[in-house]
């Protein structure tokens, strides 16, 4: 009988099956389909038995021309809409939208010129009062990733920075609870 365990081990190198790989068309379709599944949740009746009707709808037409970071539900059946886009439906927007329940663009809620609002908005919260706080990359008109905007959108003045302030992209911002 012969013994092999002197023998150094051989591995075969087993082939592996090509990848296939798929178009990458960006977040902007995941965050548009993501978008539309929340807000169909979001402005159901809530009751437990639920009848759609069929008179509404969410209505999203052309959408977001870039990407959808974040968004939240506000009183009176409408959403706030923040990223990295500056059209809904062809009209212009600075990265950041109101929209009412059907998916219409509300003209009322004015946010902050390109000059304050430059870059990326990744994430916004609502206070009880009303106001808005967004957070991002943005670092326009003295406001360094942080800003607070009036509930009508426009940039809250009495919201200032003291001190050095942050240095870098927020991603995400939460409410005291105290």
């Amino acid at each position: 009988m012969v013994s092999l365990s002197h023998l150094p081990l051989m591995r075969c190198a087993a082939q592996t099956p090509p990848t296939i790989r798929r178009k990458h068309h960006g977040g902007l379709y995941r965050s548009l389909a993501l978008l539309f599944m929340v807000l169909s949740l979001a402005f159901a009746p809530r009751t437990q038995a639920q009848i759609l009707d069929p008179a509404v709808t969410f209505a999203i037409g052309t959408g977001f021309d870039n990407e959808v970071r974040s968004f939240i539900e506000i009183p009176g059946s409408q959403i706030i809409v923040v990223g990295n886009f500056s059209s809904y439906n062809g009209t212009p927007v600075n990265r950041i939208a109101r929209l009412n329940f059907d998916g219409t663009l509300d003209a009322t809620f004015t946010p902050p010129s390109t000059a304050v609002i430059n870059n990326r908005v990744n994430t916004v919260v609502r206070q009880p009062t009303g106001e808005l706080i967004i957070a991002g990359q943005f670092t326009g008109g003295g406001r360094e990733y942080v800003a607070r905007l009036n509930a009508n959108g426009t940039l809250d003045a009495t919201f200032t920075q003291t001190g050095t302030g942050l240095n870098s992209d927020v991603t995400a911002v939460a409410l005291d609870g105290s």
